[in-house]
């Protein structure tokens, strides 16, 4: 099956503007919406029969009676550089500034898996499609920066799943791809790009012993993928840097050599070094190992933290003088928390608890980002975990960076109404958290919040 792409007819995005365009998929369906508080609108300007994708509820009943603030400044072009002039200001944090519902119904399946921004702004959400005749595939539908769909491009289907591991920015407005395919032993791993207007470019196969099953992708200016050496039936937790070719590697380091270390997390910090996180059981982590490298591949420091019930690790991120890793956070009764480790040596700054089991349910969270001078962890509980049916409740818990918890604001976009575990998220190119949420109506619901 050939790549193709599947833009926008006419839209109504939620402050007001109104944007046409030909579509150029081959069943000419509309695939996106934007939705305001108000309702839910169909590109022929009659309002759609869904429910209402955060409370289930017929159309006209919403979640908010006051229309979503106006972002515009009104302030003349900043010629310095720095965020685009157009970003909100003067506006309490998380006040919720878009939200856009992504459907796909020209597929037989489709799952939306990863988001990112781009350097314009653009947010890029990564899923893989099924069609009626059981071909699969990956693709990237693409937004601008206040929610409105700009269309899904496709990379070529085949007759087996795409397993993704993530998606990120590369170069100046490209996005690749780390995924491997389902009927590869173990799964070799392929980067797929994607070039600035979307557009599918080419899928390059690596040849390396890498399993993409648990894998994650981190970028310096080239990728980083961290994931599973196996060879003749032994693994390790290794880390690779791309070459410039695309194609070979720069270096490689191992993390973890037990046969049962897998990847946790990865993040890279402004001046070019990679902190790896491996983990010895997918539930607990009893056992820990963090390495941290520079952009040549030569170590800085390692550490192993033994602790039974250490909680799972989702995520990492950079902060200034250290390092923040999120664990504990899948939502078994644990509390969600943040430990730091000074970026110098691995030492311990400081470990603090971000969200703990409550009436409303016990927290998972997937994502930790440093925004302005916070960490922000997007939240959600689920009162019925086991089923992983509603309600649901959604929040942005702030922690400053000496560790001291800040505030937890309530995240309007939140959830869809059912069958929903997590929350990923992404920053957008003004600083704003901008979330996704899936689930089992074959929805993606992303919303943008003031920073």
């Amino acid at each position: 099956m050939s790549s193709h792409s599947v833009s926008r007819g006419c839209l109504v995005v939620v402050l007001g503007s109104l944007a046409c365009g030909p579509s150029t998929h081959q069943t000419g369906t509309d695939t996106n919406q934007t939705i305001t508080d108000a309702d839910t609108t169909s590109t022929d300007g009659t309002t759609s029969q869904q429910p209402d994708p955060t409370t289930g509820q017929p159309p006209g009943e919403t979640m908010m009676t006051d229309p979503l603030p106006d972002t515009s400044t009104g302030e003349p072009p900043d010629s310095t550089g720095g965020e685009p002039v157009d970003c909100p200001k003067g506006q309490n944090p998380f006040t919720a500034r878009w939200a856009t519902l992504i459907d796909q119904p020209e597929f037989n399946g489709w799952g939306a898996e990863w988001i990112t921004a781009t350097a314009d702004g653009r947010i890029a959400v990564l899923g893989s499609f099924r069609t009626e005749d059981l071909q699969r595939g990956y693709g990237v539908t693409l937004l601008s920066k206040d929610g409105e769909p700009l269309g899904t491009h496709l990379a070529p289907f085949k007759s087996t799943s795409p397993v993704l591991s993530g998606i990120a920015p590369a170069g100046a407005d490209g996005l690749v791809v780390l995924g491997g395919w389902l009927a590869d032993t173990p799964m070799a791993p392929f980067l797929g790009r994607f070039a600035g207007d979307g557009s599918f470019a080419e899928e390059v196969a690596l040849g390396l012993p890498h399993d993409v099953w648990d894998a994650r992708l981190g970028m310096l200016d080239t990728p980083v993928l961290f994931g599973r050496n196996v060879i003749d039936g032994m693994g390790s937790a290794v880390g690779t840097k791309i070459a410039p070719d695309g194609v070979s590697s720069s270096w490689t380091t191992v993390v973890d050599a037990a046969l049962d270390g897998l990847p946790r997390a990865i993040a890279t910090d402004a001046g070019g070094q990679v902190l790896f996180v491996s983990g010895r059981d997918f539930a607990s982590d009893d056992v820990i190992q963090m390495q941290v490298v520079d952009s040549a591949g030569a170590l800085v420091w390692s550490r192993t933290i033994e602790e039974e019930f250490f909680g799972g690790v989702r995520d990492a991120v950079a902060f200034p003088g250290g390092w923040a890793v999120l664990r504990g956070a899948g939502g078994n009764g644990w509390p969600v928390r943040l430990l730091a480790v000074a970026a110098a040596d691995g030492a311990t700054l400081w470990d603090s608890e971000v969200a703990a089991v409550n009436e409303d349910g016990p927290p998972m969270a997937l994502r930790v980002h440093l925004i302005g001078e916070h960490l922000t962890v997007p939240v959600v509980r689920t009162l019925d975990f086991e089923n992983l049916d509603g309600p649901h409740t959604v929040a942005a818990h702030r922690v400053a960076l000496d560790g001291a918890p800040f505030d937890v604001s309530p995240l309007w976009e939140g959830t869809l109404p059912n069958s929903m575990f997590g929350v990923e998220s992404t920053v957008g190119a003004c600083g704003e958290l901008v979330t996704m949420s899936m689930g089992t109506t074959g929805w993606a619901r992303i919303g943008g919040y003031v920073p």
